[in-house]
């Protein structure tokens, strides 16, 4: 090999090697920061999405304690409907008694609140109201685990788990 091919050699070695170095280290650290400013962002949306359920959770909680304070859920007594027997049509008169006046003020709620399927309450008494109307038999809301969670925990709104 002569002087001139060894010189363009060595200079091909000694400018490619280093850059070639240079590109793998600087290509590794953009990776990493890459990794880590999306890990990042992907927390703090995770935060983003935990306020808003629990904004959301904490509204509902908040609705719930006005339903039951509210003077309507307050009076209803053991005459309430119970459809611990044959399956018979839920209540939904919107005026007449006291029970009425429950489901009027339940079906309000419900029908302000599109992001709810149900709105139902249970009494000690076996009394069930339930909006919006529908069928139901052999039904004892004592028995419905939602029911014996918040009977557990008095003056507490609890969610308790799906089933």
């Amino acid at each position: 090999m002569s002087i001139k091919a060894r010189l363009i050699t060595s200079l091909f070695c000694a400018v490619i090697i280093p850059l070639l170095m240079i590109t793998v280290l600087i290509t590794l650290q953009i990776r990493e920061n890459a990794l880590g400013q999306y890990q990042q962002q992907a927390q703090a949306e995770i935060k983003h999405i935990d306020n808003a359920f629990s904004l959301y959770l904490n509204g509902l909680a908040e609705d719930a304690r006005y339903l039951t304070e509210s003077p309507a859920i307050k009076r209803l007594t053991a005459d309430t409907n119970h459809y611990v027997a044959e399956e018979k049509p839920t209540f939904s008169q919107l005026e007449g008694n006291i029970e009425a006046e429950a489901f009027a003020l339940m079906n309000a709620f419900g029908e302000a609140r599109p992001d709810l399927a149900y709105v139902f309450l249970g009494l000690e008494t076996g009394g069930y109201i339930q909006w919006p109307k529908g069928k139901l038999g052999n039904y004892n809301p004592r028995k419905r685990p939602w029911y014996q969670a918040t009977i557990s925990k008095p003056g507490e709104i609890v969610r308790p788990p799906v089933y």
